[in-house]
């Protein structure tokens, strides 16, 4: 699943490879929390909620990416 080796291209892409596995590991929770969102607080809070740690993950994909 990871690259092997001390290049730079291993580097980068294992960096890449650890963001994108981070959020297959919280995508369960966060759709449990959204489904609850959406049934306690309505369904246009639990939206803006999710673009909301949409934007979060874009951001921390980009830098964790970028920085490893």
């Amino acid at each position: 699943m990871y690259a092997e080796g001390d290049s730079e291209a291993a580097f980068k892409f294992n960096s890449v490879q650890r963001a994108h596995q981070n959020l297959l590991e919280n995508l369960p929770l966060l759709l449990a929390v959204a489904a609850a969102a959406a049934t306690a607080a309505g369904p246009r809070v639990a939206a803006g909620l999710l673009a909301v740690w949409t934007l979060g993950r874009v951001l921390y994909f980009k830098g964790y990416a970028a920085n490893g």
